[in-house]
């Protein structure tokens, strides 16, 4: 920040400071791009005396083809920030909770993912969520884009942006969005023991464990209370167990189960479709009056496996799955 004051002190209008690396990295999993932001940048204070045709067609000619996408937009990037301020596009990322999500999602890959594929995803699914929802702490919107991630990789990551996108048109008040959005993320995964294991073993939950437990002093364990339930061939079989940490690590990696079971957790889902339904086309339709009180139901329904399916009952009734 010193070092920033005195090149503007002595260059004033002459100088333009921005962090390109790190924009670029939030939002396209990498930094490279930095290079085609700061042309954008220039051209956009009138610095390159091309035309944006030219510009483009230079891209095209120097750039593999596999390439152009991300860098002319990064130039049109740049473009903006020349307009908009670098603060509109810092993500999240950058706070204490921020890199606890990014370092809990960078721990849940697997050594043959695409990790720069998947963190470039998610960025973008961050700062989509910064844009739409600017009133909301960054934090939870960067717990919403890690839970996403972790739980199946993003695979309705477009149906996804597509319904949070709807909130913003469908009500009219800022609480009532914001209502809609808490509840409407949750639909798009399931608390399955797979799930559960990653959350238990993320160093954000280690972090919670210290701020909560450290008064307590060095002489304290902390012990898991599960209940694992799995759909087996018609049969339930379910027990109590305290994982140690080296369970919880294997079984966050267990996806392949959910394909395996596909009747696993099979209540849960019917009811996370129910309640986007209630908050993309039901609700809506309400009078004004009725919206938030509905809304405030579907949001209600929450928690672990047993205490979410008795607040649904009896809040909708068993008739309503």
């Amino acid at each position: 920040e010193k070092l920033r004051e005195e090149i503007n002190e002595i260059l004033g209008e002459r100088v333009l400071l921005s962090s390109l690396k790190k924009i670029s990295f939030d939002i396209f999993g990498k930094s490279v791009y930095a290079s085609a932001m700061i042309l954008g940048m220039a051209f956009q204070k009138g610095r390159i005396p091309f035309s944006e045709k030219n510009l483009e067609e230079a891209f095209r000619n120097t750039i593999h083809k596999n390439e152009f996408s991300n860098n002319w937009k990064a130039f049109g990037l740049g473009r903006k920030i020349v307009l908009e301020g670098e603060e509109t596009f810092l993500s999240s990322s950058n706070t204490d909770e921020g890199i606890y999500y990014l370092k809990s999602l960078k721990d849940s890959f697997l050594p043959w993912e695409n990790k720069k594929e998947i963190l470039s995803r998610y960025h973008n699914v961050l700062n989509n969520l910064e844009k739409l929802f600017p009133d909301i702490n960054k934090s939870y919107l960067a717990n919403y884009a890690h839970d996403l991630f972790v739980y199946d990789r993003g695979e309705k990551e477009d149906d996804f942006l597509k319904d949070i996108e709807r909130i913003n048109g469908l009500y009219k008040t800022t609480e009532e969005r914001l209502m809609a959005l808490r509840t409407l993320v949750r639909t798009f995964w399931i608390k399955d023991e797979v799930f559960v294991a990653h959350l238990m073993s993320t160093p954000h939950q280690y972090l919670l464990n210290e701020k909560n437990y450290s008064k307590l002093g060095t002489g304290y364990n902390v012990i898991h209370i599960n209940r694992p339930r799995f759909d087996i061939f018609g049969k339930t079989i379910e027990f109590d167990i305290n994982p140690k940490d080296w369970m919880l690590k294997i079984m966050r990696h267990m996806r392949i189960i959910r394909t395996l079971l596909p009747s696993w957790h099979k209540r849960e889902k019917e009811i996370a479709y129910f309640l986007k339904n209630q908050i993309l086309n039901v609700i809506p339709t309400l009078p004004q009056q009725k919206q938030r009180e509905s809304l405030k139901k579907c949001e209600n329904v929450k928690g672990y496996r047993e205490i979410r399916y008795q607040k649904f009952d009896e809040i909708f009734g068993e008739s309503k799955l």
